[in-house]
């Protein structure tokens, strides 16, 4: 990508992530439903075999007013295929009993693959801590089948990503290409909209070998950890010297995970400024 693609890449995805924050918020129906192709479902917004389509999904949760009460866009991070969005759920627990004693705004993480202008569907994936913590009376007032199981799938699903962030930054801490690597399960992909799409193994050891020949000092920081019954998400910060400057790019990853805990997928997602500013686009 150019640096006039990098800066432009940003628009539509800040648009649309504000238009589904905005929608759902007012709630405003035709607003958010036209941010979505056709026949888009949202995935996994807290069980992983529930994807609604976003229609249904509005009608349920954003009518009916328990989700949130605001859920500001502060961050898009994007790929040549959508963006990745970042933002505090405002309210979260306000209608139910004893609201106090749950966090009042957990971090979700909501990914928005977008085609032709518009997203092709909504990912949820919620803090470490909210989701550790999911309380079953939340999954009964916004009207979860099963919702006893709820609070068990969600504290599993947090431990899962918590295991595999802490995998992941001891991975980078050894700057091996092959330990990073073994990350990934023998057929994984990777999409990453600067560097291409790439299959593991040996596409996916030179690209970490020529990214850390390129910057032998480049440390990765988890900023943000999140969970989901697709797998983890975190944002996190790549530190490098560029131009004898130290610079930082932020970046956010999705992954879909085999039942070893092995990269399947992985989506990856820049911050377009620090890309910019790090001199990866002329």
């Amino acid at each position: 990508m150019t640096a006039q693609e990098i800066s432009d890449s940003i628009e539509a995805p800040r648009a649309i992530g504000t238009n589904v924050a905005t929608g759902l918020n007012a709630p405003d129906r035709e607003l958010y439903l036209a941010q979505f192709q056709p026949g888009a479902e949202v995935i996994d917004p807290i069980v992983p075999h529930y994807t609604p389509r976003v229609e249904s999904f509005f009608s349920e949760f954003g009518a009916a007013g328990t989700l949130c009460e605001s859920w500001p866009v502060d961050a898009v991070y994007v790929n040549t295929g959508g963006a990745l969005t970042v933002g505090s759920c405002d309210g979260f627990y306000r209608d139910l009993p004893d609201a106090d004693q749950y966090p009042a705004k957990p971090r979700v993480v909501r990914q928005l693959p977008i085609i032709d202008g518009l997203a092709t569907g909504l990912m949820h994936r919620m803090d470490l801590e909210a989701a550790s913590t999911f309380p079953v009376e939340t999954a009964i007032a916004i009207g979860f089948p099963d919702p006893e199981t709820v609070g068990a799938d969600h504290a599993e699903q947090a431990a899962t990503a918590d295991d595999f962030i802490n995998r992941l930054e001891s991975a980078w801490a050894t700057a091996d290409p092959n330990t990073l690597a073994s990350l990934y399960q023998d057929q994984a992909a990777r999409h990453d909209g600067y560097a291409g799409d790439m299959q593991a193994p040996r596409e996916i050891v030179d690209w970490y070998t020529r990214l850390f020949d390129a910057y032998p000092d480049l440390t990765l920081e988890v900023t943000e950890g999140f969970a989901s019954g697709c797998g983890p998400a975190a944002t996190y910060d790549l530190t490098m010297t560029t131009g004898g400057d130290t610079c930082t790019m932020r970046v956010g990853a999705v992954w879909d995970l085999d039942d070893d805990g092995l990269i399947a997928d992985e989506y990856v997602y820049y911050d377009p400024e620090t890309v910019l500013a790090c001199g990866w686009a002329r």
